[in-house]
């Protein structure tokens, strides 16, 4: 049966179900899947997009025209979180700014809530940005993780040395890359652009 057969007659399955019986089918329809196929459902058949366009059964949490949150199906803690564009984008880099910005008010409202709700000690919003970094995913998330005291969970970041040479030469290069709108510039020009919509419309 192909993959695409075998997701229709998923997706019939589930028809009716509660939310709670539509993940554990899920968990079910997974296991069936050879690395063949999950490889072709993930690049092909991108399982985020499946959660966004509502033809993969997820828990939302959050939800409006351009991002959405649901719970982790395999979560590090109790009410992980995933966050995500609706629009299919491999790295959060690729996305425009407003975006990016939205994205993280709502990770931050999500963390609020868990805070809320789960009575979580603390929260991690964690982004793996390509694979370098560990993203498994074909599809740009944020994980809004709660913690909680002896969670065990550890997330290790080992230190080293760095030559004071180093740090300059490496400060700088990155600076030199970094591309940000400041809000003064923002300010100077609609105040350019004023001055010269009334040179152009007085007498």
């Amino acid at each position: 049966m192909e993959l695409q057969e075998k997701l229709m007659e998923f997706q019939q399955s589930v028809q009716g179900l509660s939310q709670k019986e539509q993940q554990e089918k899920l968990q079910e329809f997974l296991k069936t899947l050879d690395k063949e196929e999950i490889e072709q459902l993930q690049q092909g058949q991108c399982v985020i997009c499946g959660i966004a366009q509502g033809a993969v059964p997820s828990n939302v949490v959050y939800e409006d025209l351009q991002v959405k949150a649901v719970l982790d199906i395999n979560p590090v803690s109790k009410g992980h979180a995933i966050l995500f564009s609706k629009e299919h984008v491999g790295l959060l880099v690729m996305l425009p700014d407003e975006l990016v910005g939205k994205l993280f008010i709502v990770a931050n409202s999500i963390a609020k809530a868990q805070f809320e709700s789960l009575k979580a000690e603390g929260t991690n919003i964690l982004v793996s940005n390509g694979a370098g970094a560990g993203q498994t995913l074909p599809h740009a998330i944020i994980n809004i993780i709660p913690r909680y005291k002896g969670d065990k969970i550890k997330f290790e970041l080992p230190p080293s040395k760095a030559d004071s040479e180093e740090l300059k030469n490496i400060a700088e290069e990155i600076r030199s890359k970094v591309v940000v709108e400041k809000e003064e510039d923002v300010v100077e020009e609609k105040e350019i652009e004023e001055e010269e919509f009334y040179r152009e419309h007085t007498p």
